[in-house]
């Protein structure tokens, strides 16, 4: 059941290696993804690639405006048109394929050696808006947007905007997304906010919030080196985040009952603090925190003792056992670690492993009225198998007040720009700069770290 979708990473990686062997291409214009993937869902059914073609070739097909979009139609899709033709033969044609479901002039689709099926549609540049709103969705955000453009006497297509007059159609806006938005009396939605989460915020008529964006980040806080079991020393982690343009990174390892994930043992935590000072006297302008993922029991305890824990930088809590406990027993553990006066976070609260397991089962409202009323942050893990809290889920615990932390949990230097997906996470979920406090200073962060 888990290979029927993808993970947004494995379904990135597909689509970039399309749309870099179909950018090279004389005739292509401009290319993007759309559909889930463009929207970050968590994971993705199929690939849709929208390409805007060199029209220099393209036919133009004159005469009355019949009361339809078909001229249009035949205007902006390329019809006979060489240059689509050449796109799409490309396209079938591409290593990656092994078999071809259908293959047009303007539309086509693949299947991968992997079994991923890639959708392919070419238009004119001059209609490029209207078909990327259109392919984007989602679904249901389509159907509202046409309802909405009835109501003011217009219609909504893949070809554009149009003005009802009688019979006839008087196009009004096709070539951006922007323009279209704007033709229906709509601020510009970014993409991942054209679904059902908070629409009733979308169809308000409020202009959408400025939302977080990957630049924002300033810090990555959970992370793991060869101290527990990631595959890279304190050094390297610190470099490859100084080389992203961070102002600090934390080693979060996990504690010492993991064995599984190598735990670090009391003493080892102690060669690990005065291993990350003796670094930190060398850097500028940058700072390596020591922090840890502290386990919680089946009773709510941490593994490591408070004298320990005080001796962190940072703490973030986590489950890793006894997943299968009741609703009521799981809420009591995660509620116990926020009322730790060291615990700064909830690492992936609801511990679900994307195609392999399920989240468990917690009073998630609970969860967030005690992490709200403590300052404890709950966790996006960005790190593609988890992406945990996912967006809807964040999204109400936005509502309820709660704060958040947005980390890769890396455990390779090759995935801390993981960061990503959790940025798509944090937007679909309608997050602001302010809701996440690694974006802030290294100073303010600190400082939004004491309970």
């Amino acid at each position: 059941e888990g290979q029927k979708r993808l993970t947004i990473l494995a379904a990135t990686e597909v689509a970039r290696k399309f749309m870099e062997s179909l950018k090279v291409l004389p005739q292509v214009k401009r290319i993007d993804v759309a559909g889930s993937l463009r929207r970050c869902k968590e994971t993705i059914g199929d690939i849709d690639i929208l390409v805007a073609a060199t029209s220099n070739e393209q036919r133009t097909t004159q005469g009355e405006n019949r009361g339809s979009s078909s001229l249009v139609a035949r205007r902006s899709i390329l019809e006979g048109s060489s240059s689509a033709q050449k796109i799409m033969d490309a396209f079938v044609h591409l290593p990656e394929v092994k078999s071809i479901n259908a293959h047009g002039e303007t539309k086509s689709s693949v299947l991968t050696q992997e079994n991923v099926q890639v959708d392919l549609r070419v238009v004119g540049p001059e209609v490029y808006g209207a078909a990327l709103l259109h392919l984007t969705g989602s679904q249901a955000f389509n159907v509202k947007l046409r309802q909405l453009a009835i109501k003011n006497g217009m219609k909504v297509s893949e070809y554009g905007v149009f003005k009802m007059q009688g019979e006839k159609e008087q196009l009004i806006a096709c070539d951006t997304e922007e323009k279209c938005f704007k033709a229906v009396g709509l601020p510009f939605f970014p993409p991942e906010l054209r679904e059902e989460i908070g629409e009733e915020e979308i169809w308000s008529g409020k202009k959408p919030p400025q939302l977080i964006a990957l630049d924002d980040i300033k810090g990555d806080v959970h992370t793991h080196s060869t101290y527990s079991d990631g595959r890279n020393t304190i050094e390297e982690m610190a470099a490859a985040a100084q080389a992203l343009g961070y102002e600090y990174l934390a080693l979060s390892d996990h504690s010492e009952k993991l064995k599984i994930a190598r735990g670090v043992s009391r003493e080892d935590l102690l060669k690990k603090i005065k291993h990350i000072e003796g670094l930190n006297k060398k850097l500028k302008g940058f700072r390596i925190l020591c922090g840890s993922e502290v386990e919680i029991d089946s009773d709510g305890n941490l593994d490591y003792n408070e004298d320990t824990l005080a001796r962190l930088d940072f703490v973030i809590a986590s489950v890793h056992s006894g997943f299968e406990q009741t609703q009521e027993k799981m809420t009591q553990r995660l509620v116990k670690a926020c009322t730790n006066k060291y615990v700064h976070a909830i690492g992936h609260p609801f511990g679900r492993h994307i195609g392999k397991r399920e989240a468990y089962n917690v009073d998630f409202r609970e969860l967030c009225r005690v992490a709200a009323d403590t300052n404890t942050c709950l966790e996006i893990n960005a790190f593609p198998i988890r992406l945990d809290l996912d967006s809807a889920n964040a999204y109400f615990a936005r509502n309820q007040g709660d704060k958040f932390l947005i980390n890769t949990d890396a455990h390779a230097i090759e995935h801390l720009p993981y960061m990503k997906f959790g940025i798509g996470v944090a937007r679909r979920a309608w997050l602001k700069k302010e809701d996440v406090i690694n974006t802030r200073s290294l100073k303010d962060f600190e400082k939004g770290l004491r309970k």
